[in-house]
């Protein structure tokens, strides 16, 4: 198997600036974040933390000249100490050291955290033209890996071929990819900051997981450097028997014992025999997602119907959205929870900030008048355009269950439409639900229940929170499983603290169409949830 020099992984590695973010004034410099660059999870987590020999980004303002934008340096000429006027400095235990820098601009700044920084709390400092910041908390840990994300999937290619997988080129069992990534941890027999022809394995032990399923140890080939400074690879066989779809989960631990971490969960398309991926749940596929990602504006409808039980008492909501995004639309797991049934995802955000990746911009559509039609009664909505949520009347529901029609009128930007969803009956029973009252992360979560319509899903979702640390995460089962086990690495990225644990019976999504829309879906389920404690 070769490691490939594949310099398009190095370009994905270093995505996480946005133009957006460019500005034309030179503030003093701030430091408003420090973390890893891939994984980008907040310090305040149990996961956070920058590794020695992995990129980090700093983020903040005043950090190079105005006007400057991320130009990559090469890594073959050696990367600059100063880059755009702006230099690093991190101290650790009395230990000083200068960190290589990728690309410099006002907003962000990403560089290498050199391979004999010590572990344990410190501080850093960005200079602009000599003028420092004032210092900043940084976390280094013995590993804390993330990653690569492109288009909201793990970048991974062919250990052959090179090929990038996509979700019009699925991963199968049996293939060998190279997972791209960084953290793996202090790696002295490699450059910090220059192209190294011969990397080297780093021996932090790593436990992989594709969709929950762990990867035998003789499966993972190499585990290491890869040619570019910062960037950390892990040649891995897609183990045989691992769930389909175009979100399957993947985490990496490393560590071990006490010291044990869990990666940011991405992503992958992982199919039998390979090719488009598909999801049963959601009725989406690679085709569909490949030809949205090509489009320069998307328009989405999506109408949804949530029936909730929470202390007894029975609510119903009635959610429209319509919306002209952006584009070019990806399902970015690590911000929207996508993830294929039988597999987990997690999200960590801080509460004070937003999510640190760059939402796609969104603009209404006028969609006109529009009504639902519940078991008993129709009730209209009364925006006409964008985003709007309602709760129907008790008298709506007398009881769990029932068909939901939305009925549009069309407007200026959205045709006439018809969706219809129907939340799923016999209702489901949580069986074990006062086990959710209190979380131990390090032993998982188990869940069971009965009832459920056949051919339906069950969502399993829980957070919690402590400070600004907010984590969930989310899973999906079919309904025919009747248990599933939130597994202990993923439940490991929430901060021990107060929170909530949920299960939702969800019916396959309901597309609809309507002129002027490029996608539409209806969504139906039926919940129950309880208050945690997470420890």
């Amino acid at each position: 198997m070769r490691i490939r020099a594949v310099s398009f992984c190095l370009a994905a590695s270093l995505t996480k600036w946005s133009p957006a973010l460019a500005q034309t004034s030179a503030p003093a410099p701030v430091i408003t974040a420090v973390m890893n660059n891939s994984s980008t999870i907040p310090a305040g987590f149990p996961n956070s933390g920058v590794a020695p020999s992995s990129l980090f980004v700093i983020q903040g303002s005043g950090m190079a000249t105005p006007g400057s934008t991320a130009m990559l340096q090469d890594s073959t000429a050696g990367l600059p100490a100063t880059l755009n006027g702006a230099g690093i400095s991190v101290t650790v235990g009395g230990t000083t050291v200068t960190p290589a820098i990728y690309y410099s601009s006002p907003t962000q700044i990403a560089a290498v955290l050199p391979a004999a920084t010590p572990t344990g709390t410190g501080t850093i400092t960005v200079s602009y033209n000599g003028t420092p910041s004032a210092a900043a908390p940084i976390q280094v840990v013995p590993s804390a890996f993330g990653f690569d994300l492109y288009h909201g999937w793990a970048v991974a290619t062919d250990a052959s071929s090179g090929a990038l997988i996509t979700e019009t080129n699925s991963a199968q069992p049996g293939e060998v990819l190279i997972f791209w990534g960084t953290g793996l941890g202090s790696d002295p027999a490699d450059s910090d900051n220059t192209y190294t022809g011969s990397p080297h394995a780093i021996g932090t032990p790593v436990q992989m997981y594709v969709g929950n399923t762990p990867v035998p140890s003789s499966a993972i080939a190499y585990s290491g450097a890869s040619v570019y400074p910062g960037v950390d690879v892990i040649g891995v066989t897609i183990p045989s028997g691992v769930i389909n779809g175009c979100f399957v989960p993947l985490a990496l631990v490393t560590g071990s014992g006490a010291s044990a971490v869990v990666s940011n969960v991405a992503t992958l398309p992982i199919m039998n025999g390979g090719g488009s991926c598909s999801d049963a749940m959601t009725g989406m596929n690679g085709t569909l997602w490949s030809s949205l990602g090509a489009q320069s504006l998307v328009r989405t409808g999506e109408v949804e119907i949530g029936e909730s039980v929470f202390n007894g008492t029975l609510s119903t909501l009635a959610l429209v959205a319509f919306v002209n995004i952006g584009g070019p639309v990806y399902p970015d797991s690590a911000i929207t929870g996508a993830v294929s049934v039988g597999g987990c995802s997690t999200l960590q955000i801080l509460s004070t900030a937003p999510p640190n990746a760059v939402a796609a911009s969104e603009t209404p559509l006028t969609f006109g008048n529009l009504s639902v039609q519940a078991p008993v009664g129709s009730y209209p909505v009364s925006a006409i355009s964008g985003v709007y949520s309602m709760t129907l009347p008790a008298s709506a529901t007398p009881a769990p269950g029932g068909t939901f029609v939305f009925t549009g009128g069309g407007g200026t930007e959205v045709g006439p439409f018809t969706a219809t969803v129907t939340v799923p009956t016999p209702v489901l029973n949580w069986t074990n639900q006062s086990d959710a009252a209190t979380v131990t992360r390090s032993q998982g979560l188990a869940v069971t229940w009965t009832g459920g319509a056949p051919g339906s899903y069950v969502h399993i979702l829980g957070s919690s929170s402590s400070g600004s640390a907010e984590g969930s995460f989310s899973c999906y089962a079919p309904q025919s499983a009747l248990q599933f086990t939130v597994p202990a690495f993923v439940l490991s990225a929430l901060p021990a603290g107060k929170g909530t644990t949920g299960m939702q019976n969800l019916a396959p999504y309901a597309p609809f169409s309507a002129t002027g829309l490029d996608t539409g879906e209806g969504v139906a389920y039926y919940s129950l949830s309880v208050s945690t404690k997470v420890q």
